[in-house]
């Protein structure tokens, strides 16, 4: 109705003035989904978002599909991702194969995290790359992957075998 549209329309004014603050939950409950899909960033301005997640503890979501990142960023932005907080990241559609991007996914999965989905399609990812990824995946001992997304890339027999080793646990 008219008169609580006019009563909101003054609540953001007052709060854009600085009359009045907004109104906010704890600050420690809020978490954040950063959605950077298709800017194509490439490795320099990956590596000063890498920077910026440095104790960025309220980061729930990472979505960085198709930004041109290569094995010069992403193990940098991996390393400074919070394990404790983040339960979505999204590397599709950017050159994550290769041994330094592996080994650096293996080596995030191998500390306690909170990660439910990871999506790696369209990556290049090769069957000597979900290998390393599944050994750092099958030395958690807790809660495992819901998601694992893995499509438009070329695993073969060896990386079919490294996944299902991994299942099975």
């Amino acid at each position: 109705d008219k008169m609580s549209m006019d009563a909101y329309e003054q609540n953001i004014k007052d709060e854009l003035e600085g009359k009045k603050s907004p109104k906010r939950t704890n600050p420690e409950d809020e978490r954040y989904n950063v959605d950077l899909s298709n800017y194509g960033i490439g490795d320099v301005q990956g590596k000063c978002l890498g920077d910026s997640l440095v104790n960025f503890d309220a980061l729930e979501k990472l979505v960085l599909m198709e930004n041109r990142l290569t094995h010069r960023c992403i193990p940098h932005i991996l390393q400074n991702l919070s394990a404790r907080s983040v339960i979505h990241i999204d590397l599709s559609c950017n050159t994550v194969h290769g041994n330094s991007n592996a080994n650096a996914l293996a080596a995030y999965f191998k500390v306690p995290n909170a990660v439910k989905v990871l999506n790696l399609s369209k990556t290049g990812f090769q069957c000597q790359d979900i290998q390393k990824l599944c050994q750092g995946l099958g030395s958690q001992p807790y809660q495992p992957l819901e998601e694992l997304i893995l499509e438009h890339n070329k695993i073969g027999a060896v990386g079919a075998a490294a996944l299902s080793a991994y299942l099975c646990r």
